[in-house]
């Protein structure tokens, strides 16, 4: 079986199909995300020519929450997720300094 180039018009982004796809979830909850693995792996079975636009759509464009999984997919009737990946904590951010406005050399010296 040959590879085979698929082209999103959407993305304008070419995949080849022997190319493995990462296809990442997350939840607030862990029995959310199981449903959702549950959804999402039917999905990508019943749409093995879109996996691309897929994984594309979950990777950048959904919100990252707490409880994750990931798939990496090459054939679209062969894959598994992950265990359910927690994470305990947020991390600890005391600041962010954006790097705005006016600085020079010598700025905070004294």
């Amino acid at each position: 079986m040959g590879s085979q180039s698929l082209v999103s018009e959407d993305l304008g982004v070419e995949r080849s199909t022997s190319q493995p796809a990462l296809v990442v979830l997350s939840a607030q909850y862990q029995a959310s995300l199981e449903e959702s693995i549950q959804e999402h792996s039917k999905l990508i079975k019943s749409n093995s020519t879109q996996i691309g636009e897929i994984a594309y759509t979950l990777c950048n464009q959904r919100e990252r929450l707490p409880v994750k999984s990931f798939a990496v997919i090459l054939d679209s009737e062969n894959f598994e997720f992950s265990p359910l990946l927690d994470q305990k904590e947020a991390p600890d951010i005391t600041m962010i300094f954006t790097g705005q406005g006016t600085q020079w050399v010598g700025m905070a010296k004294e």
